[in-house]
């Protein structure tokens, strides 16, 4: 027999300092699908500091009885306090502010929080340690639907090496003679379909490496392509061990992993990664992501 879950009932806002990507993704996103499931959302940006050129936007003091999911981290500390002390349940949702060196699990334990949603699971055992009375849940990065908006005018039918994402995060770019970047935010959901296969490394032990969400992987898998990837805590089962593009982090294995995956372009074992890719794309669509695990974990707050 099936669990009658309880609905939530609590107002679900979501707040982030600035318009990035990642917190349109993490926030208005989520805000709009949960939304459309039938629960009172809202999706609020910047810090309420009244800088020239900023944002100035902060939630009323009367703000009370909600669950408030804090994208990175606290936006003012006057407002988180402000919320906390008004009885809302406040969460953190860490993206990639420990993977950017932004926090420590230690700062993060350290604050007033109810609840942590985090990129790995080698995090959340932290902060149970760290924070035992805590929910810590690991909710994957969903793939942004606007990575499709072109993919009809690309053919698929040459390898093609993309790395899409910022200067940061690209090790061993100037090795690699066929790779192709996209630095530019608003170049990347327009430019992912053209790449047929994606390239993500990082290397072992790095921060990134460690922390970093999904985002890389789910990209790919959204727009029918294969990637070259480091083995980061993040893919943990999410991609299977034997995916076949998988490299080690030092530069010649990554140069072999390569010139592999041209040569297998294709092939039963190109294809058979193509399935695997599939199956990530199905597993961290937002409908799966929000309707299957955050609504899951905000039902902890009621």
């Amino acid at each position: 027999t099936l669990l009658k879950i309880n609905p939530i009932h609590r107002k679900v806002i979501f707040r982030a300092k600035g318009r990035w990507g990642s917190s349109l993704n993490r926030g208005e996103e989520i805000s709009n699908h949960l939304k459309s499931l039938g629960f009172d959302t809202m999706y609020g940006e910047g810090v309420g500091v009244g800088n020239p050129g900023e944002t100035t936007y902060s939630l009323p003091n009367d703000t009370r009885d909600s669950t408030i999911v804090f994208l990175k981290g606290p936006t003012t500390q006057e407002e988180f306090f402000m919320l906390k002390n008004n009885g809302n349940k406040i969460i953190i949702d860490l993206i990639d502010s420990i993977g950017n060196g932004d926090y420590t699990m230690e700062q993060i334990c350290g604050w007033p929080i109810d609840g942590l949603i985090v990129p790995t699971e080698q995090l959340a055992v932290e902060a149970r340690i760290l924070k035992p009375n805590i929910h810590v849940e690991v909710i994957h990065h969903h793939w942004d639907k606007k990575h499709l908006n072109n993919i009809e005018q690309y053919r698929k039918d040459e390898f093609r090496l993309g790395y899409i994402g910022s200067p940061g995060g690209l090790f061993y770019g100037d090795d690699i003679d066929i790779l192709n970047t996209v630095h530019k935010w608003e170049e990347q959901t327009t430019t992912s379909p053209s790449y047929t296969c994606h390239y993500s490394v990082r290397p072992e032990g790095d921060s990134q490496y460690l922390y970093k969400p999904n985002c890389k992987a789910s990209t790919a898998a959204a727009v029918g392509s294969n990637i070259i990837t480091s083995r980061d805590y993040s893919l943990n089962h999410l991609l299977p061990d034997d995916y076949p593009y998988y490299t080690n982090t030092d530069v010649e294995s990554v140069k072999k992993v390569v010139n592999y995956a041209k040569e297998t372009f294709g092939s039963k074992v190109w294809n058979g990664g193509l399935e695997m890719m599939r199956e990530l794309k199905e597993r961290t669509s937002i409908e799966r992501i929000v309707g299957g695990d955050y609504v899951k974990f905000l039902r902890r707050f009621n």
